[in-house]
């Protein structure tokens, strides 16, 4: 593991250049949430990814409330992969949690464990994708949670032996394992990448019912069933499920809210042009209110 000090930049000091690599050149950025008689805004700006400004830095997880993981590939590095990184917002250090042959994707803690997960990109011919698991003490190189399922592209746990799965497939299929079976069943098809776990066990998720409509549902992991929530915004797939319930999705370089039950209709809450933030993909949130988004130039 590589250690080191990383400095935080409050938004609009910091300029982004980026140049064309296989993956795409995203940033994460910084947002403490706020209400106002119960609307949200963003305040406290600060660009993080300054240690990789030409890079690819997505998948943000927090890990705890202070703690986050996230996958990166580094622009200087030859062969070029992607590793799982630690950026540790309370300390101000980061950390290389894996440095392998291998690329590593999609960070989760595994629930009730001593591991975190990751998709990984093995160095076969067939560039096998499958779902793994690493102790998070690093006294192992890890090993494959399901060694038969192969071409998971996303997941999220269920609890600590259901994970729904995301298989790159012709359509696209998700999926439901269990670890102590090895056994898995289809759930539906066409699945979003994002998957969200709802305090009340249900899982929220994009159906693609067309391609012209994306539509966030509650799956029931229990029975399959998915009641719809809200319509995604155009060309939008990615979202974060806020402790209250209601949902943050990004389009451009506008942040929407929709709260089921309570709005009409998705709510723009704010517009990050300004910070040279133009296309908002992948969220996260901690219990501080503290935002994290996955930006572009």
């Amino acid at each position: 593991m590589r250690t080191c000090i990383f400095l935080l930049f409050v938004l609009g000091w910091a300029k982004l250049s980026l140049a064309q690599e296989e993956l795409p050149h995203t940033q994460l950025y910084l947002f403490q949430l706020d209400y106002d008689e119960g609307n949200p805004f963003l305040t406290k700006p600060v660009y993080l990814t300054a240690f990789n400004a030409e890079g690819y830095n997505n998948q943000p997880y927090f890990v705890s409330d202070e703690e986050l993981y996230f996958t990166a590939q580094l622009a200087d590095e030859s062969p070029q992969q992607t590793d799982i990184w630690s950026m540790n917002l309370k300390e101000g250090t980061l950390t290389r949690i894996t440095q392998t042959v291998e690329s590593e994707f999609s960070p989760r803690l595994m629930p009730g464990s001593f591991y975190f997960t990751a998709v990984r990109v093995e160095a076969d011919e067939e560039k096998t994708q499958r779902l793994w698991k690493f102790p998070l003490d690093h006294l192992d190189g890890g090993e494959p949670v399901f060694p038969t399922i192969r071409k998971v592209g996303y997941y999220a746990w269920v609890d600590g032996r259901r994970v729904l799965m995301f298989i790159v497939n012709e359509p696209p299929l998700l999926i439901l394992a269990n670890t102590r079976e090895y056994a898995w069943e289809k759930v539906s098809t066409n699945p979003g990448r994002c998957i969200q776990h709802r305090p009340d066990g249900k899982m929220l998720m994009v159906h693609k019912e067309s391609p012209d409509k994306w539509v966030i549902v509650a799956l029931d992991p229990e029975t399959h069933e998915m009641e719809p929530l809200v319509n995604c915004l155009p060309g939008s797939e990615d979202f974060v499920l806020l402790p209250d319930g209601s949902i943050l999705q990004g389009s451009g370089s506008k942040l929407y809210y929709y709260k089921p039950g309570q709005s009409s209709s998705w709510e723009e809450i704010a517009d990050l042009r300004e910070y040279d933030i133009l296309s908002i993909t992948r969220l996260a949130v901690n219990k501080k209110g503290q935002l994290i988004l996955v930006g572009k130039k």
